[in-house]
């Protein structure tokens, strides 16, 4: 099982390691123990990806949680399957509707399956007033979007999001719109645990401890494992 150790402050944490084993570098040493070392600067201000803004918080995000589509390895601009299998628009003449077909075997980290209702828990909170995301523009390609959240309107059925079923994902866009895919593959897109944020508090309640890692469960390559504040964080 690969680990990835994002650290925050290098110097000690290299010391630690190389006290190991003073012929091998830290790098070394990672390897040999199947450890990917990444430098992240500075301490992240959170892994919520509806209430973070940064690059920091990004690294840690990406490899946690996974959208709908994702980047391909070595070509910008076209999107590979993540949650969703299969996405189009349902007249490509004019894509202001578009569906997303999701995996049927996508889990949470404790199993638990992702299901469509998961998005739009996902897009619904982002959006509340309430829990006062930066980024909850980035919705604002949704019929509806921008008025919920700017409370010109609480019925969120005025968002033009749904489930036909389980599995199906309906957008609908205030105009038409090529590149949706990439627009989802921004984090503000992803599918956050409707199960474990209710079970921890309120929605839209930016304290909310559902991230913590005794809580966090998430959907990307790895989990968390450890976060030891300014010095590292342990995913696997």
């Amino acid at each position: 099982m690969m680990r990835l150790f994002l650290i925050f402050l290098a110097t000690s944490t290299i010391l630690v390691m190389n006290g190991c084993d003073s012929s091998k570098t830290a790098v070394d040493k990672a390897t040999d123990d199947g450890i990917l070392i990444m430098g992240n600067t500075s301490e992240p201000k959170g892994l919520d990806p509806h209430i973070v803004s940064g690059v920091l918080e990004n690294n840690v995000i990406r490899a946690l949680f996974e959208g709908l589509v994702v980047e391909h390895p070595s070509k910008d601009g076209v999107a590979l399957p993540g949650m969703a299998e299969k996405w189009y628009p349902k007249n490509p003449q004019k894509p202001d509707e578009w569906i997303f077909e999701l995996r049927k075997d996508a889990q949470w980290s404790d199993g638990t399956p992702i299901t469509a209702d998961d998005f739009i828990f996902s897009f619904r909170r982002i959006l509340t007033p309430a829990l006062a995301s930066d980024y909850s523009f980035m919705l604002y390609y949704i019929i509806g979007a921008e008025d919920f959240h700017k409370g010109k309107t609480k019925d969120f059925s005025t968002v033009k999001v749904s489930a036909p079923d389980s599995h199906t994902l309906k957008v609908n866009l205030r105009s038409p719109i090529p590149f949706l895919p990439e627009i989802t593959k921004h984090y503000t897109w992803f599918p956050v645990p409707k199960h474990i944020i209710e079970k921890h508090g309120k929605p839209e309640n930016r304290f909310n401890p559902w991230t913590k890692p005794q809580n966090i469960q998430s959907n990307g390559a790895f989990t968390l494992k450890s976060w030891k504040l300014n010095d590292h964080i342990e995913i696997q």
